[in-house]
């Protein structure tokens, strides 16, 4: 068993009927609810403020929302990539057949506690899901190391402005890096149209 504290796993539903799954996974991970949200950039926002390793979502979200888990899902799978995401459900048969989530990450509520009736399974599933964004963090912050760096040298491409700015908005969310300020962050390309521009308007109002 795990310090439970160590593994925040974020849980939507649309019903607040929750207490016995964080009850039966609390020897493993760290499961609180998400409220408050209306959207799915309230959820986004929520999540990065807890620091979520790890999110649940239930399928059926229509006492609450006007979009289901898979929906859920993929939106996190193009905004935090990393951010292992799971569906847990009684109506499995019907997020996969959506084809918006592969059929692995798709777990049938009844079947989670095993055979034993005890949930030691899919809890240690959990905690593995938040060592890997663990890690995976530590992979980005690397990466984000390396761009930074070589901002600081020389010119970095568009592609690359882009990417530094997003690794680090994640990782400063996730308390993985300190705060810089945003005019190292800010591309020389920005830099050079805004000069543009301000000469462009003094030349306007001389004119004027």
């Amino acid at each position: 068993m795990t310090n439970q504290e160590e593994y925040i796993v974020g849980y939507l539903d649309d019903n607040t009927d929750y207490k016995d799954l964080k009850e039966n996974l609390e020897d493993f991970v760290n499961l609180i609810p998400i409220e408050n949200c209306t959207t799915l950039n309230d959820i986004l926002d929520w999540v990065i403020h807890n620091q979520v390793q790890c999110l649940l979502v239930d399928h059926k979200l229509v006492n609450k929302y006007d979009f289901v888990g898979t929906d859920v899902i993929t939106f996190f799978n193009k905004k935090i990539p990393d951010l292992p995401c799971v569906i847990v459900t009684s109506f499995k048969n019907d997020s996969i057949a959506e084809d918006l989530v592969i059929e692995l990450l798709i777990k049938d509520r009844d079947d989670l506690p095993g055979e034993d009736l005890k949930y030691t399974e899919f809890g240690n599933s959990l905690a593995q899901a938040c060592r890997t964004f663990r890690k995976r963090l530590e992979q980005r912050k690397q990466e984000f190391t390396v761009l930074y760096q070589k901002k600081q040298e020389t010119d970095i491409t568009t592609d690359e402005e882009e990417n530094l700015c997003q690794l680090y908005n994640l990782l400063k969310a996730y308390g993985e890096i300190d705060i810089i300020p945003t005019e190292l962050l800010t591309s020389q390309m920005s830099i050079k149209i805004n000069s543009l521009i301000e000469k462009l308007d003094k030349i306007i109002k001389k004119e004027c």
